[in-house]
């Protein structure tokens, strides 16, 4: 008998377990996933010789993808008072850096790209005598298009074999991506870059024998809750410098999507 009762017993409440399962909600969270690189272009040296302004461009190695972020960097260490004083359609600064009136340093930004884009030509300005500028663009998917610098800092030298742009506020969100990039005026010649613990080179053109040399680091899903403050190194003093440190903010979720497990 108390077999028979123990089996009733167990036969309901199996059959509670089962009916639960069958009408419990089940929340999926659909997003993109962390931010991360799709491609990046070598720097690019634009000349301008004698020139108020002039144009100045930034390229990829294949055409971009519809509903990526592109991000230009900018820089020019040789004098006047240089400035990025126009884009194409659809690109944002983010972040300017002037040391002085000799250096300038820019970041700028392309939220969902329509595509197809290898080539990007802005203007320089502020410029004299023979000067040039340094471009670099890279390509990265799952960038927000709302409120998409997190934070950002920055930082200048006249002398010195680093400079350390730390970033304002933290960071807040998972999966964002951070980048440090600086550009410097030197003697002249080859320099070695050293990439910051942890991060990874993005560009540089540390390999030419020149008096500018720009370089850029990156760090996927940076911890949620720090301040970034990467101290960017060459083997040559500068006798100006000026950089940035951007966060990147990841998509977020998009849908909640509800469904139910039937047995």
């Amino acid at each position: 008998m108390f077999r028979r009762i123990a089996a009733i017993v167990l036969v309901v409440i199996l059959a509670a377990i089962a009916w639960t399962w069958r009408m419990a909600p089940l929340t999926v969270s659909i997003g993109s996933g962390p931010i991360a690189l799709v491609q990046s272009g070598a720097v690019v040296r634009s000349f301008a010789v004698g020139e108020a302004s002039s144009a100045i461009q930034a390229t990829l190695p294949v055409a971009s993808t519809a509903g990526t972020t592109l991000i230009a960097i900018w820089g020019n260490p040789n004098g006047g008072t240089p400035t990025v004083s126009a884009s194409p359609a659809g690109w944002t600064r983010l972040v300017a850096v002037p040391q002085s009136t000799t250096t300038d340093f820019e970041i700028w930004a392309y939220y969902n790209n329509p595509g197809g884009i290898s080539l990007a030509t802005f203007t320089g300005a502020g410029l004299v005598g023979f000067n040039s500028w340094r471009g670099a663009m890279s390509e990265w998917a799952n960038v927000a298009s709302v409120t998409t610098l997190e934070t950002s800092g920055t930082a200048t030298a006249t002398s010195g074999f680093t400079l350390t742009p730390t970033t304002t506020g933290n960071v807040v969100s998972t999966g964002d991506l951070a980048i440090s990039a600086w550009i410097q005026a030197c003697a002249g010649g080859t320099v070695t870059d050293t990439s910051p613990a942890g991060w990874t080179r993005l560009i540089d053109n540390s390999t030419e024998a020149t008096s500018s040399h720009m370089a850029a680091e990156y760090l996927p899903s940076p911890p949620v809750g720090s301040t970034l403050g990467p101290t960017l190194t060459s083997s040559v003093a500068s006798t100006s410098a000026a950089g940035a440190t951007i966060v990147l903010r990841a998509v977020s979720p998009t849908t909640d999507m509800t469904a139910y497990l039937k047995y």
